[in-house]
């Protein structure tokens, strides 16, 4: 099999991108992202390139590899990291050999407390995905993906995490400007976006107070605790009803009521 590997700068210059010909590195399955040498147990090439002294991540996308070390000198390195990277091909056909690390987690999305009913957040959110598949055409090019985290229908934001050559890069603000948030709101149009935030992997999109009042009705709580809630938001807008004996009401549960909410609830009882 006749494999070779390209160095190619990248926006971000502690990071390079190495494009293989003649073989895929994670084809159409998902890419990967190695922060640690710990993460990269699950790739034998993962901890060749973590022993170089320097290297910080590695990622895998479909036909390349993007490695960042902020202390390297490109120049020099490149024709040795390229060289690591087609011998281990060329010898081995197996590139994980273990579990992955996670990546980043998308928070729950529900449209209680916002403008949209569900139907219309289900096309929203596909059109947000669809976005960003498009503009990772473009970042794949330069070693680098967004990753959907979360829409706040509420405030009208996309969450995003970037990875690969695009984590870190002191041209990120630009790329998110210039680049996604212009796609998104030529998408979505000004009625559905209002801006675009970019996370960390290990942190969750920050929910607006609304959305997280709303989990109840999202079926994101407990079900003994979204009855509770439900029952009392249905006492304090039906003073004659009552509950069982020894059922408790939460001393913060919304009084907001929704369509057919008493319908729901009658199971609790009236005198």
């Amino acid at each position: 099999m006749n494999i070779e590997v390209r160095g190619e700068n990248t926006p971000n210059p502690a990071a390079m991108r190495f494009a293989l010909t003649g073989r895929e590195v994670m084809g159409n399955t998902a890419s990967v992202s190695m922060t640690s040498p710990q993460e990269a147990a699950c790739s034998p090439l993962a901890q060749i390139l973590f022993d170089i002294p320097g290297v910080e991540k590695v990622y895998y996308g479909s036909n390349f590899v993007t490695v960042q070390n902020p202390s390297a000198d490109w120049p020099a390195l490149t024709p040795a990291v390229a060289s690591t990277i087609r011998d281990y091909f060329a010898a081995n056909s197996r590139l994980i050999t273990g579990p992955v690390p996670p990546r980043p987690a998308e928070t729950p999305i529900t449209a209680e407390g916002s403008n949209f009913v569900e139907e219309e957040l289900g096309l929203i959110v596909a059109a947000i995905r669809d976005t960003l598949e498009t503009a990772n055409e473009k970042l794949s090019l330069e070693g680098g993906e967004a990753i959907f985290r979360y829409y706040d229908p509420i405030a009208l934001l996309v969450y995003i995490t970037l990875q690969g050559s695009c984590a870190g890069c002191p041209s990120s603000t630009i790329t998110m400007k210039d680049g996604i948030e212009n796609l998104l709101r030529d998408s979505l149009g000004d009625d559905a976006f209002a801006g675009l935030r970019a996370i960390p992997p290990t942190e969750m999109a920050p929910v607006s107070v609304t959305q997280t009042e709303s989990a109840a009705a999202a079926n994101l709580l407990p079900k003994e605790e979204r009855n509770r809630q439900a029952a009392a938001a249905f006492l304090k807008s039906h003073p004659e009803a009552k509950l069982p004996t020894g059922t408790t009401i939460p001393p913060d549960a919304r009084t907001e009521k929704r369509k057919g909410f008493a319908a729901s609830i009658f199971r609790f009882g009236r005198t």
